[in-house]
């Protein structure tokens, strides 16, 4: 017995309408089953037909999609097939495939859970917000998210306009399909690397575009996952899946963004740039002028800063006062009152005492003392 995607969508959204209250993926199915008609069989539709361009054409396509009720019976919530792999109420979720693809539904409860696989998300149109950690993040528009397995998460999806693919690739795939096509310098190669084996966890965000050749991809992994489960179309989705990963990387190669273990890595050329910012205008820095010059939110940036760094945004403020008044006190035949205020301190005795606690030295003994390193 059948519904169409459509069909568990719009259950969905009548439900939360109705009792201001989320249903997982699996409960919707189930409740269906008591009150709603399903239909013995039901044809799969012809993904080769989707123009590789039109988002909305795609999710009218996948929205014809047959989801077997019998996948979601009681007896069979421990290990769920897709087209939605994820229960919601069970914290670890398993793969039952080496490549899956879904649309992510509307109106769905969004709980905290783990996989035992990779998981990429695709917006191809509208946002998502994804939490990770006490972090979250506003997942735009023709943005990847690549989660490591094991790492708990939660998406989070309002806008009822919204594609959003899933994706759910096992690690062997990874490491046999994937990789591959990967430089070894390659940053999203070493991100990998380091998650796989549950060595690490953390998540990656790509920045691509509006892609045909992307496109053409994500329609080659729909209409493989439409055909009869076997293996021959199971290889076929880790083959373009191969090359799906690999061309996004190619396209977000200056953009992406790298969040492990609490720590997050971005591109070192900005990173240098925003460090070098910091060192020339560190009389007069500010994290609201940092913000402006480099468009970034104020609590994100100091955020990344941090992570990338080891050192928060007054202390390499204050080491680049500090290092810049040093070589003033040593070179120059400024007073060190007018020092101070050149570097940032205006106050005397506020950088006395702060360049006392940085060297050891008040700037009068340093001055004074051309041997002091």
């Amino acid at each position: 017995m059948f519904y169409s995607y459509q069909e568990v969508q719009n259950y969905l959204t009548d439900f939360y309408r109705k009792f201001h209250y989320k249903l997982s993926f699996p409960e919707t199915v189930t409740l269906m089953g008591t009150s709603v008609a399903a239909h013995e069989t039901m044809e799969q539709p012809d993904f080769l037909t989707w123009d590789a361009k039109n988002e909305d054409a795609l999710k009218a396509l996948i929205c014809q999609l047959p989801v077997d009720a019998e996948q979601f019976s009681p007896s069979k919530k421990e290990k769920l097939h897709h087209p939605h792999p994820e229960n919601q109420k069970i914290k670890q979720v398993e793969i039952l495939e080496q490549v899956g693809i879904v649309l992510e539904t509307i109106d769905q409860r969004s709980e905290m859970c783990c996989t035992n696989f990779f998981k990429l998300l695709y917006v191809m149109k509208g946002s998502c917000l994804v939490r990770i950690r006490g972090a979250q993040f506003q997942i735009r528009e023709q943005q990847v998210v690549l989660f490591s397995p094991m790492i708990q998460h939660e998406q989070v999806i309002s806008d009822p306009a919204s594609v959003i693919l899933m994706m759910g690739i096992s690690e062997k795939t990874m490491e046999q399909f994937a990789l591959p096509g990967l430089t070894r310098w390659d940053k999203l190669f070493q991100f990998l690397i380091r998650t796989s084996k549950n060595s690490q966890k953390g998540i990656a965000i790509l920045d691509v575009q509006k892609d045909f050749t992307l496109y053409e991809f994500i329609r080659l992994l729909w209409h493989y996952y439409s055909q009869p489960n076997n293996g021959f179309f199971q290889r076929q989705m880790q083959l373009v899946f191969s090359l799906f990963l690999n061309h996004a990387d190619f396209l977000a190669s200056d953009t992406a963004v790298f969040y492990e273990d609490s720590i997050v890595y971005s591109d070192d050329t900005m990173m240098l740039d925003i460090l070098h910012f910091i060192k020339e205008r560190s009389a007069d820095v500010t994290l609201e002028l940092l913000s402006r010059e480099f468009s970034y939110d104020r609590t994100y940036l100091s955020h990344r800063i941090k992570q990338a760094t080891g050192k928060n945004f007054s202390q390499l403020v204050m080491e680049a006062r500090l290092e810049k008044a040093k070589t003033l006190l040593l070179y120059s035949s400024f007073s060190v009152e007018e020092i101070g205020s050149l570097v940032g301190y205006p106050s005397r005795n506020n950088f006395a005492r702060v360049f006392r606690q940085y060297t050891g030295f008040t700037p009068k003994e340093y001055k004074n003392a051309k041997n002091v390193s």
